[in-house]
């Protein structure tokens, strides 16, 4: 079994009232793989929603040390990809959780440190994240309209959207 259970979603003043000026949605996250679980506190959900939606498509392989936390602590930044205005480059911190996805034969095979290794149908991955997405995006939808700082954050942000509705209908 694989679960990712927000268990608050809130903007990075976390005062309950909604934040138009924070583009990334935050949230504690209970993550279970099979019998076991953690709770991440105040990770950025919206960056974790793409990452894990990515992760529908591409390995995610931590070791690396080329790619971004699973679930990022703090999504710094979001950019608009030069070559690809319909990807976003989200900048994170180092902190946060991360677990491998590493597609096999029409399964799915999660693992990490803390939590240990589970396989999984790709159906039951695929599922669960786009639970954990749609969660995230209602969060959006039911806020004020976004207000930007400057052009280069509102290219990021719709990049980021572009993203999210083209992996999530993929």
């Amino acid at each position: 079994m694989f679960r990712l259970d927000i268990e608050k979603l809130n903007w990075i003043n976390d005062d309950g009232a909604d934040d138009p000026r924070d583009l990334c949605a935050h949230a504690s996250v209970k993550i279970t793989f099979g019998e076991n679980s953690l709770t991440a506190a105040q990770i950025t959900a919206s960056a974790g929603a793409i990452f894990l939606l990515r992760s529908l498509f591409e390995d995610h392989i931590p070791e690396t040390g080329d790619t971004a936390m699973m679930l990022p602590c703090c999504g710094n930044g979001i950019y608009e990809d030069e070559n690809n205005p319909d990807r976003a480059v989200i900048i994170t911190c180092p902190f946060g959780f991360d677990f491998s996805v590493i597609h096999d034969s029409g399964c799915i095979r999660i693992s990490s440190s803390d939590l240990g290794e589970i396989n999984i149908s790709t159906d039951e991955y695929t599922r669960e994240v786009f639970a954990f997405a749609d969660q995230v995006m209602a969060f959006y939808d039911r806020s004020a309209p976004k207000i930007f700082n400057n052009s280069a954050d509102e290219k990021g942000y719709h990049a980021m959207m572009r993203e999210w509705k083209k992996l999530r209908n993929s």
